[in-house]
C-alpha cells in the first residue's frame, strides 16, 4: 500500500504538458532531479501562460510524450556525478609537514644571508683592526722594531725595520753608518767607545780593546750600550713613531700608542762557536738587550740579499756560496735552508789593505819614513787617510793622497803628497799576504767539497763585507768564480752589487720575517 502511493505521488509530481519540452532549459532529464521531485512538472514551463489544456505552438518542435516509465526511472535515476576536478586537493594530514617544509626553507635561506654578512662584517672589521693597528679588543697593537746588529771585526753597523717596513741602516751620533768597536777605560773611570777608543787604538794605545776581536764581554757590553739604544731612539723619531715621545698626557689616554715591542737580531762571525755565542749573549743582555738572537753572518748575507731584491725568495732554500771580507779574515761559507752547511777562512782581510794602503802612501812623504812610525798622531792621520781613500779606488784607479803638515822635526814641518793606483795596492797586498785570488779560490773549493756538492749545485755566489769594496779583492773572487766553474758559470751567479758592505745588517734586520 505504501508503495502504490509512492507511485501515484510520483507520477502525479512527473506530470507536465508536452509544450513545456520546447524549452532547453527544460529539457528531459533535468540537470537538478532533486527539483523535479520538489515541485509539479507543469511549473517548469517556459511559458507562465500555457496549460494543458493548451495546443502546442506552432514554432515549437513536437516531441514524442514520454511514457509513465521513463519518468518514473528518470525520478529514481542517482543524480548526475560532479565535474572532475583539475586541481589536487591536499589533505588534511599533509597540510602541516608542507607548511613545516616551506617554514625551514626560509629560515636556512635567511640564516645562510645572515651568515655571509656576518663573515664579510668581519672581514671588513679585521682589515680595520690592521689598517689601524689595533687589537680586537679596541686597544691599539704595539708597533714591532726589529734591530739587526752587524758585530763584524773591527767595525759595527745597526739597522732597523721599524714597524714592518725595510730596514735602513742607522747613523751614529756623529753621523757615520759604521762605527768602531772599540773599548777602553778612561782615567777617570769614564768607558769610551766609537772613534774616540778607535783614534786611541790607532795611536798605539795598549789599553784598548778591540771588542768583539778579542771577545771581551765587558767592551762587547759597553759597545752595544752605547750604539743600539741610540740607534733605536734615532730612527723611531725618523720614523714619526708618536709612542716613541715621552708625554705624560698620553699616560692616561686608553688611546695612546703604547711603547713599540723591540726584537734584536745579532749576527756573528761564522766561526763562532756555541761558548762564544753565549758570551755574545751575555753582553748583549748586560747591555741592557734582552734575549737576542743571534744569526751567522753567511744566513744574515743570504736573507739580506732576498729582501733587496738581489736574490730571488727561493734562493733561501737553496744552495749559496758566501764570500765574506771582513777586517781581519776572508770566509767561504756554504748556505742551504737557513743553516751554515761547511766554512773555510783564511787571515787576510781588509786591514792587510789598509797596511798596503799605508805602505803606498808613505812613498810620498818628504822626510824619513821612520818619522811617521814614531810619531802616532802622524801614523794616525796616515791610516785615517788610507781608510778614507780605499772606497775611492773601487770608482777609479787612482787616488791622491795629500796630508799638509803630517809631522815636523828639526828641518821644519814635512807633508805627504801621494799618487796611488789600485795596480801597486794588488802588488803590495801581494807582497805582504801572498796570492789573494789563489787564497780565495782554495777557500771556495774546500768549502764545497766539505758541503759535498759542486760548483754547479749553487744557485748563486755572494760577495759581501767591508773588504769587498776594493777592487782587489773584487777581482780576485772573479778570477776564482771563472775558475771555478768557468766564465758563463760566474757571470751567471756570481753577485757583486753596490752596497755590499751592508747586506750582512740589513739581513739581520729582516731574519724574523
Amino acid at each position: 500500500k505504501n508503495l502504490s502511493s509512492l507511485v501515484v505521488s510520483t507520477m502525479r509530481r512527473c506530470t507536465r504538458p508536452l509544450s513545456s519540452l520546447a524549452s532547453p532549459a527544460s529539457t528531459f532529464p533535468s540537470a537538478s532531479p532533486a527539483l523535479h521531485l520538489s515541485r509539479p512538472f507543469s511549473s517548469l514551463s517556459s511559458s507562465p501562460s500555457s496549460s494543458s489544456c493548451c495546443p502546442a505552438s506552432p514554432l515549437q518542435p513536437s516531441f514524442p510524450r514520454p511514457s509513465n516509465a521513463t519518468r518514473l526511472l528518470a525520478a529514481l535515476a542517482p543524480p548526475p556525478a560532479a565535474p572532475t576536478r583539475l586541481y589536487h586537493a591536499t589533505p588534511r594530514r599533509e597540510i602541516l609537514p608542507v607548511l613545516a617544509v616551506g617554514v625551514l626553507g626560509v629560515l636556512a635561506r635567511y640564516s645562510y644571508r645572515a651568515v655571509r654578512r656576518m663573515q664579510e662584517d668581519e672581514q671588513d672589521y679585521q682589515a680595520y683592526l690592521a689598517a689601524s693597528g689595533r687589537r680586537p679588543d679596541g686597544s691599539r697593537e704595539p708597533k714591532r722594531h726589529v734591530v739587526g746588529v752587524d758585530v763584524g771585526g773591527e767595525n759595527l753597523r745597526v739597522a732597523v725595520s721599524a714597524a714592518g717596513a725595510p730596514a735602513e741602516v742607522v747613523e751614529d751620533k756623529e753621523g757615520h753608518r759604521v762605527t768602531p768597536a772599540y773599548f777602553y777605560v778612561a782615567d777617570d773611570g769614564e768607558h769610551v767607545t766609537g772613534r774616540r777608543a778607535g783614534s786611541k787604538a790607532h795611536r798605539g794605545g795598549a789599553e784598548v780593546l778591540a771588542a768583539f776581536l778579542m771577545e771581551d764581554e765587558r767592551a762587547m757590553a759597553a759597545v752595544l750600550k752605547a750604539t743600539v739604544p741610540d740607534a733605536i731612539s734615532r730612527r723611531a723619531s725618523e720614523a714619526g713613531d708618536e709612542s716613541s715621545s715621552d708625554s705624560s698626557s698620553k699616560d692616561d689616554d686608553p688611546d695612546a700608542a703604547p711603547p713599540p715591542v723591540v726584537e734584536t737580531v745579532i749576527c756573528h762571525p761564522s766561526s763562532y762557536t756555541a761558548s762564544q755565542q753565549s758570551v755574545l749573549s751575555s753582553a748583549a743582555s748586560a747591555a741592557g738587550i734582552p734575549d737576542p738572537y743571534c744569526v751567522a753572518s753567511p744566513v744574515s748575507a743570504v736573507i739580506g740579499a732576498v729582501a733587496l731584491g738581489h736574490l730571488p725568495a727561493e734562493s733561501r732554500s737553496a744552495a749559496c756560496l758566501v764570500v765574506d771580507v771582513g777586517h781581519a779574515d776572508v770566509s767561504a761559507c756554504v748556505v742551504k735552508s737557513d743553516e751554515v752547511k761547511a766554512t773555510n777562512r783564511a787571515f787576510i782581510g781588509g786591514k792587510d789593505l789598509i797596511d798596503a794602503m799605508v805602505s803606498c802612501m808613505s812613498s810620498g812623504f818628504d822626510g824619513d819614513p821612520s818619522l811617521l812610525l814614531s810619531d802616532p798622531i802622524a801614523r794616525q792621520r796616515v791610516r785615517d787617510e788610507a781608510r778614507a781613500l780605499l772606497p775611492s779606488l773601487s770608482k777609479s784607479s787612482r787616488v791622491d793622497a795629500d796630508l799638509p803638515y803630517v809631522t815636523a822635526d828639526a828641518d821644519g814641518p814635512k807633508h805627504l803628497k801621494v799618487s796611488v793606483s789600485s795596480d801597486v795596492l794588488a802588488r803590495t797586498v801581494d807582497d805582504l799576504v801572498g796570492g789573494v785570488e789563489s787564497t780565495v779560490l782554495s777557500l771556495m773549493t774546500d768549502s764545497i767539497t766539505s758541503a759535498s756538492m759542486t760548483p754547479f749545485d749553487l744557485s748563486a755566489v755572494l760577495l759581501v763585507g767591508g773588504g769587498s769594496l776594493s777592487p782587489l779583492y773584487a777581482d780576485a773572487v772573479r778570477g776564482a768564480a771563472g775558475k771555478l766553474g768557468g766564465e758563463g758559470w760566474a757571470a751567471e751567479r756570481l753577485k757583486v752589487v753596490e752596497g755590499r758592505e751592508e747586506i750582512v745588517v740589513i739581513g739581520a734586520a729582516h731574519a724574523l720575517e
